[in-house]
Formats: structure tokens, sequence, C-alpha cells
């Protein structure tokens, strides 16, 4: 994603430290998941089953040092195509790193409603934190 600050608002944003593999690309505002006890870039809509949040910390490729990852707060993403969404809304991610208003592989839910949208806010729902999307 190139280390853009997605975060819109949040209070507590739960972050945790998490370790990373040394091969492994990571960029603010990136969603990871958690992979053999590691964070990873979620790459497919099933990435959800292991959703862990928003990168907070960058890890360039070589680097090996844990990174804060958010569990909670509002951020903003591209939707994958304009789309008329309401509050409440599950999105789900997908291989083109974009949202899509999806009931399934949900991992958040709409913030702010609109018409022909091409961006969404959504509040994160992690596999980790005790609470789903959907």
């Amino acid at each position: 994603m190139g280390n853009v600050n997605t975060l819109r608002y949040g209070d507590d944003l739960k972050s945790i430290l998490v370790p990373i593999a040394s091969a492994t690309v990571v960029s603010i505002g990136d969603l990871v998941k958690l992979s053999s006890g590691k964070a990873a870039q979620m790459a497919t809509t099933t990435d959800a089953a292991t959703f862990l949040g928003v990168a907070l910390q960058a890890s360039a490729a070589g680097e090996a040092n844990p990174i804060v990852v958010a569990q909670d707060g509002v951020y903003e993403y591209p939707l994958d195509t304009a789309t008329t969404v309401a509050v409440e809304d599950n999105v789900q991610w997908n291989a083109a790193q974009k949202v899509k208003k999806s009931d399934t592989h949900a991992i958040g839910r709409v913030q702010r409603a609109g018409t022909s949208l091409t961006s969404v806010l959504i509040r994160i729902k992690t596999a980790y934190t005790g609470e789903t999307a959907s």
C-alpha cells in the first residue's frame, strides 16, 4: 500500500506488538493477518479468518523487528467499485487490496453512508479481539 495513514479516528486502537518474518514487507496502513505466529499482508478474502488489524509501523525486506498493529479504530480504504453503502454494512478485503460490500469474510463495518462512493470509512473487527464483523 505504500505507507499511507488510513486511520481517520479512534480513541483506543488496542495496539499489539507482533513478530514479523524478515522477508515480509509491510507498509503503514496495510491490513495484516496472523500467519504461523507472525504478521503478514492480507492477500485474499479468506484471510479474514486470521485478520489481525492495521499495521501502524512499516517493515522492509530484511527487517525482523516486531511491528505495532492496531486492532480497533476507523480507517478509510478504497472500494473495489463505486458503491452505495449504509452504516453497519459489512465489508471484505480482496486481492486487489480494496474493500467490497459483502456479508462473507467481513473485516469491518461501514461507519458513514453514501452513494457511489469510491472509498469508505470502516471500523475494523479482527479475528482476535473476540468481536466479529458479521
